[in-house]
């Protein structure tokens, strides 16, 4: 199901690059999915999360989900969890 969600949001940047929703839904989908990858693909899709959450909050600078994502981001790379 996640991964079906993944390919429609990549969909729709590919259509729409500037819409902040899509990249959103796209970094809350593949965070999603990091209990369900390897230590590896956790890492590389890190990076990607913090990429689409960053772009998302430009456009949608006062979105609670987009803001949480990003406080999750820094929390997990800081080793808390």
């Amino acid at each position: 199901m996640m991964r079906a969600g993944l390919k429609i949001t990549e969909h729709m940047i590919a259509q729409h690059p500037t819409n902040p929703t899509s990249h959103k839904w796209y970094a809350v989908l593949l965070a999603s999915m990091g209990d369900f990858l390897s230590t590896k693909e956790r890492i590389q899709s890190s990076f990607t999360i913090k990429e689409h959450a960053l772009e998302a909050a430009k456009g949608l600078p006062t979105d609670s989900t987009v803001r949480h994502l990003l406080g999750r981001w820094c929390f997990n790379v800081a080793g808390f969890v």
